[in-house]
């Protein structure tokens, strides 16, 4: 039985160089990385 905790909120930023803006990976992984930390609010 999982037991939540209250949690501080917290601000997760992403940072990219211009460059990795069209790689189709990099946008894979940020997109990744936003959808699961937006399910985690």
């Amino acid at each position: 039985m999982a037991v939540r905790l209250p949690a501080p909120p917290r601000i997760v930023s992403l940072f990219w160089h211009q460059r990795n803006d069209t790689v189709p990976a990099q946008r894979w992984l940020r997109e990744t990385l936003v959808e699961l930390f937006a399910r985690m609010e």
